[in-house]
């Protein structure tokens, strides 16, 4: 979905903030839904931790990171710019290698390898 979004986002030369505004509130349409179908533990939960989940994870994983990716595609292209999404679980496992003291285990090194020969190897084409 993000190739898509990334090539509509150049396509339509939507700016930044616009893209960002038109995700979140086309994200909110189906949560009245969700909220009287899907069952919820919301309201168990304190406004101290719906804030903390509304500002890391709207604010911060949602709308920043939306608005971060679609500069990128703006100034890079949706090519390049897709090359840094493979750096999410990557960036994960090398933040809990160090602040958790993970071990990697022999499948999570592999893949690791593999994405990042997946991000070099097209790098090394253009040579």
């Amino acid at each position: 979905m993000f190739a898509a979004y990334a090539v509509l986002v150049r396509l339509w030369s939507v700016d930044a903030i616009t893209a960002t505004i038109a995700v979140v509130l086309f994200s909110c349409l189906p949560l009245p839904l969700l909220y009287t179908v899907a069952p919820s533990g919301l309201g168990a939960a304190s406004i101290a931790e719906i804030a903390t989940q509304f500002v890391i994870q709207g604010f911060l994983a949602g709308a920043v990171a939306i608005v971060l990716y679609t500069y990128t595609v703006h100034q890079l292209g949706p090519r390049q710019a897709s090359l840094f999404m493979p750096c999410i679980p990557v960036t994960t496992a090398v933040i809990g290698i160090v602040v958790l003291d993970e071990l990697l285990t022999l499948p999570q090194f592999i893949a690791i390898a593999a994405i990042a020969f997946g991000m070099v190897f097209p790098m090394l084409q253009k040579s």
